[in-house]
Parts: C-alpha cells; sequence; structure tokens
C-alpha cells in the first residue's frame, strides 16, 4: 500500500493532569474537558484555518498548512483557557511529514509534535526550530531557546523553544553537539577521470575544512561524528571547463543553509583544486559559524558552553580561520 506524504504543521496537544482530575470528580471533570473542547480548542483550530484530525481522549492532533497560523492557534487555545482557568492544556508543535488516511495521522511531524507537547509546562507551547524559522519576528516574541533536545524515539536531537518554560518533569537538555559536518561524494559526470578528479575535490575539501579546529569533520558514515551538517555536490566538465554545484544542509531535517554555483576553466585537475577547494571548505565553514551563532544567541546565557560564551561578544563580521566569526579553538 503507497500512502501518500505531505508536508504539515502538527499541533498536539493534551489536558494536564486528567486522570487525576477525572479520579476526584468524575462528572465535573468531563464537563470541563467538553467546554475546553467546544470553546477554546476546535474553535480556535477552526479559525485559524486548521482542522482536528485526532481525539485521543484528553488529548487531540490538529494539523495546518500555515506555520504562523498554528503558533496564532495554539496562543489562542492558551489564552483562552487560561482566562476562565478551565483546564490546564501543554501543546506541542513540528513541521514535518505525515499521512493522513482513514481519518488519522500518521508519520515523524505527529512523532515529533507528541514528543515536545511532552516538554511543555502547564499552559505552554512546545516548538520546533524548524517551526520557528518560517515566522517573523512579530511571531516568534514570547518564544525562548530550551536548548537541543534528545526526544524518546526520535532518532536526532531536536532544536526546542518555548513560550512558558519547560515542564518540571522535563529530562535536562542533552549535550549540544559540537559542530560538525561530512562532505558527501560528488556526483560525478564528464570526460575521462572525472570520478577521481570528483573524489579530489571532496577530499580536497575535507583536508581544508580540517583547519578549522572548532569544526568535526566526518570521514564519511564510519567517522565516529554523527553529523550536524552535511555538504555534496557535483561536478561536470567538457574540455577544459568545469561546473561545480555545492550545498551544505543541516542532517537532521534537510534544511538547505547555503548552496552555490561555480563556472571556471582549468588546465588540469590539480589547477582545478587549487581553485576550488579553498573557496568552498571558506563559504562552507562561515556558513556552519554563522548557523552556529543564531542558535547560541537564541539560548539562554547559562545554556550556553564556554566556548559559544567566549564567541558570543565578537563582531561577527571579523575573521578566522578560515571563517568570518569563530574566534573559536
Amino acid at each position: 500500500m503507497n500512502v501518500p506524504e505531505e508536508v504539515a504543521i502538527i499541533i498536539s496537544s493534551d489536558v494536564v493532569g486528567y486522570t487525576r482530575m477525572m479520579g476526584e470528580d468524575h462528572e465535573s471533570g468531563l464537563c470541563r474537558l467538553r467546554a475546553a473542547r467546544d470553546d477554546a480548542i476546535e474553535s480556535s483550530v477552526a479559525t485559524h484555518g486548521g482542522r482536528v484530525v485526532k481525539r485521543l481522549g484528553d488529548g487531540w492532533l490538529a494539523a495546518f498548512e500555515d506555520p504562523l497560523a498554528a503558533i496564532g492557534c495554539a496562543r489562542e487555545i492558551q489564552d483562552r483557557l487560561g482566562a476562565v482557568d478551565l483546564l490546564r492544556v501543554r501543546i506541542g508543535v513540528r513541521v514535518g511529514r505525515a499521512s493522513f488516511v482513514d481519518e488519522d495521522v500518521f508519520g515523524a511531524g505527529v512523532n515529533v509534535a507528541s514528543r515536545l507537547e511532552s516538554l511543555a509546562s502547564p499552559r505552554g507551547i512546545a516548538i520546533s526550530s524548524a517551526a520557528i524559522s518560517a515566522l517573523d519576528a512579530a511571531a516568534r516574541a514570547g518564544f525562548e531557546d530550551a536548548g537541543r533536545r534528545a526526544l524518546k524515539n526520535v532518532a536526532d536531537p531536536v532544536d526546542v523553544l518555548t513560550a512558558g518554560g519547560l515542564s518540571p518533569e522535563a529530562p535536562d537538555a542533552s549535550a549540544v553537539a559540537a559542530p560538525s559536518i561530512v562532505i558527501e561524494r560528488l556526483e560525478a559526470r564528464g570526460g575521462e577521470d572525472v570520478e577521481e578528479i570528483a573524489e579530489d575535490l571532496r577530499r580536497g575539501v575535507e583536508i581544508e575544512l580540517a583547519r578549522c579546529r572548532w569544526l568535526q569533520v566526518a570521514k564519511g558514515a564510519k567517522g565516529g561524528v554523527r553529523p550536524k551538517d552535511v555538504a555534496g555536490g557535483a561536478l561536470r566538465t567538457a574540455g577544459r571547463r568545469a561546473r561545480i554545484t555545492a550545498g551544505l544542509a543541516v542532517a537532521a531535517d534537510g534544511r538547505r543553509l547555503w548552496s552555490e554555483r561555480v563556472d571556471l576553466a582549468f588546465e588540469d585537475a590539480f589547477a582545478l583544486q587549487d581553485q576550488v577547494c579553498s573557496r568552498l571548505a571558506s563559504r562552507i565553514s562561515a556558513e556552519i559559524d554563522a548557523h552556529e551563532n543564531i542558535l547560541a544567541a537564541m539560548r539562554h546565557v547559562e545554556q550556553l558552553n564556554a566556548t559559544e560564551l567566549s564567541v558570543r561578544p565578537n563582531d561577527p563580521m571579523s575573521t578566522g580561520c578560515p571563517t568570518p566569526s569563530s574566534k573559536r579553538t
């Protein structure tokens, strides 16, 4: 069975203390649950253009096409419930792939949204960095960085932001991994020896990047480093001309950080390597450095490690090895 997937913004929410509430007064608890569902949660979902795709007793899953609408809905739900002190809910928001089948929803986006929800404080909201990156400055207001979190049954840690703080039961943040990258094999097409030239270029970029002591360079899948970022591209040759396309992406979710195309003439493979490797390594390391600085700027000072604290005050346009702002050691 081929089940289609689509990118969706998933909201996952549940009631804090639901079991205890129902145990103390079943009838009153049920009335409060229904009132919250009808007057706050499902009406807010509809108002913001979403749809409830699953009800789970004391929880709901809703899907949206617009991240701004999803965040607006989450905030409105918390405002409405808080204004009348009806129920305390926590909400997780995640952009990811999902399959909608038989009035139900499945997929990585759903799983991560539910894990984010468990991190949120009562009356709080927890979202992934991928969701916040789609918002403007006004929509981001009120969210604070909660660090990189290891989520149960999710392969890679997720950068989490919260409005209202973390749940008291939330586990400590996993250590923020050092900047790390793997350089994938270049796709090669053209004349003789182009495969060998492409591999020489890949190794040359690795060597140049290894000069940056703040950046871990994984030597392929068995390099002992789980990379945060991945770089790759393609080499095309025709006679003495070459076209190189290169790109950098976040390993966890494939978000593109940078891409570039280089067209040039060259005399031989060594000349091509001399012209290209240092240039690509400088651009790649600069983009990683800029992205790491953005992530660090979003975290509270007490969440930064010593290296990040030393970097934060620096002018982001200063130069280093061979990156811009990094005075990392």
